[in-house]
């Protein structure tokens, strides 16, 4: 309906960025698929919005209270996180296998320091 004549377009234009945001870090599979990730998952954040909102409503969420923002900072971390682990798999071959435990040396490039701070500013940010 109204929506997605409003949003698919916008959608549209954020795969298309990211695509190119993927190319511009280099030509190489795993950089487009990270683009392509980030940009699906905001496309889908954004289609997904109203049902999101009526979720929300039928089960009586208190969207202003602690825990919700609490997991909106969890689940950012979480699709952020996942997405950079993709990014450091640089053989597509092994994307879809199990991939076995990080060495502890790489654990800290899991971290994500953009969205660390968030998480300790009180959970302001909202996904």
């Amino acid at each position: 309906g109204e929506h997605l004549g409003r949003t698919l377009p916008a959608c549209v234009a954020n795969l298309l960025v990211f695509l190119i945001v993927g190319l511009w870090h280099g030509a190489e599979p795993h950089y487009v698929a990270w683009g392509l990730y980030n940009g699906v998952v905001i496309a889908l954040a954004d289609l997904l919005a109203p049902a999101f909102r009526r979720a929300n409503e039928a089960l009586r969420v208190d969207t202003e209270g602690r825990a919700h923002r609490v997991f909106c900072v969890a689940r950012t971390f979480l699709v952020v996180n996942v997405g950079w682990y993709f990014d450091r798999i640089y053989r597509p071959h092994l994307r879809l296998r199990r991939q076995p435990a990080l060495p502890a040396q790489h654990v800290h490039q899991l971290c994500a320091p953009a969205v660390l701070p968030v998480a300790c500013a009180g959970g302001r940010a909202r996904l």
